[in-house]
């Protein structure tokens, strides 16, 4: 399934593909529409391209945070452990 995001194609395109057997893909293309598509298509390879090639662990996060646990610096408010106990309750059932 292809989700068209592009503004005016509404209900009314969609209703009179389906009229048309044979031709609903053909009647909807058109080069200009082929080309956002392939540029959308371009840009989300690029944004899974740079999320696989990131660190999983983000050093620079952990040395930090590990520098204010060690000072005793580091505080967490109880309603948020509250919050993320909740959340964590939500998600496993």
């Amino acid at each position: 399934m292809r989700i068209d995001l592009t503004p005016g194609s509404g209900v009314e395109g969609a209703q009179s593909a389906r009229s048309e057997p044979g031709r609903a893909g053909a009647a909807a293309r058109t080069p200009a529409h082929d080309q956002k598509s392939v540029s959308f298509e371009n840009s989300v390879g690029k944004l899974a391209e740079t999320a696989l090639n990131s660190p999983e662990v983000r050093q620079q996060k952990v040395q930090a945070l590990k520098a204010q646990v060690d000072a005793g610096s580091y505080q967490v408010s109880d309603r948020s452990i509250a919050g993320s106990v909740l959340e964590q309750l939500r998600v496993g059932s």
